[in-house]
């Protein structure tokens, strides 16, 4: 009697310890089959996160092509109204040159530009000059170039060659060239002086910035 109580107890204690396991299960953790469910739910999250982020990645370069289109576009554009603009006043330069009807007003320096090179102290400039006259002669002269500028401290003024510092024109004359100024030399200002010989003496004198654009 006695050893069946024994064993009805222990029998009774194995039973609430494996009931108290399932309702822990139950109730604190998660079936085989929630795993599962819940393996699945995550991969398919990430799946969709996938998606998405390869939609936004697609999206972002097309916005990037779509900004670098425009930007081309807008730079070209700019481009087009600036040689507009230049091709504007050299057809109104022309006209003025060639018209026989524009009364007599000789020498002219009407351009002046310099443009930076691929060496630091070099530039490159272009000087256009322009005999406006209704007779068709042809004029001759002398061209003297100086630049000031600050070198060590004090403003100092260099005398520039362009060509053989001559001109000879009908109507006009585009002189090109480059100098070389020393490293340390700042320059400011340039001054450009003609002086012709024939068909009768005239002296003219015109200043520009330094003003140096791209290459």
């Amino acid at each position: 009697m006695k050893k069946t109580a024994v064993a009805l107890l222990l029998l009774g204690f194995a039973l609430g310890f494996f009931a108290g396991m399932h309702y822990g299960q139950v109730r604190f953790g998660a079936t085989p089959e929630e795993v599962i469910a819940l393996r699945q739910t995550v991969r398919l999250y990430a799946q969709q996160y996938s998606q998405v982020l390869h939609q936004w990645m697609t999206v972002q370069h097309d916005r990037d092509m779509v900004l670098a289109a425009t930007v081309r576009l807008q730079q070209q554009n700019k481009d087009l109204l600036d040689s507009m603009g230049g091709l504007e006043q050299q057809i109104a330069l022309y006209k003025r040159i060639l018209n026989p009807a524009q009364p007599l007003s000789g020498l002219s320096i009407e351009q002046f530009v310099l443009h930076a090179t691929p060496k630091p102290t070099h530039y490159a400039y272009r000087l256009l000059v322009t005999w406006v006259q209704s007779e068709g002669r042809t004029v001759s002269g002398k061209i003297s170039v100086a630049v000031e500028g600050m070198e060590g401290g004090h403003k100092t003024r260099k005398n520039l060659h362009i060509g053989d510092d001559s001109f000879r024109m009908q109507y006009f004359q585009s002189l090109i060239g480059e100098w070389e100024l020393p490293q340390d030399f700042q320059p400011q200002l340039i001054t450009v002086r003609l002086e012709s010989d024939s068909p009768h003496a005239q002296k003219i004198e015109k200043q520009f910035k330094w003003e140096v654009a791209p290459a």
